[in-house]
């Protein structure tokens, strides 16, 4: 892609119905916008969770008790 990481993952989040999304649901979208990364190999993955956990444009939200299901929601902090 021709996009930044921090850009596409950027994209994935706020394109999103509730503007937020699990780890697996930016998998999922970055994969049905850039098929390059449904062969490119399990780095990749890596590189996003890295990117989420250390640039402050990324906020994680825990699920609610009331919300089934695995994992945080990671929003976009605008004002970052």
């Amino acid at each position: 892609p021709q996009h930044t990481l921090p850009v596409i993952l950027r994209c994935a989040i706020l394109g999103s119905p509730k503007r937020r999304l699990t780890i697996r649901d930016i998998y999922a979208a970055m994969e049905k916008k850039y098929p390059y990364y449904k062969t490119a190999g399990p780095a990749w993955k890596q590189s996003v969770r890295h990117h989420l956990s250390l640039n402050r444009l990324f906020e994680r939200q825990p699920r609610p008790a009331t919300d089934p299901g695995f994992g945080s929601y990671w929003t976009v902090n605008l004002n970052a």
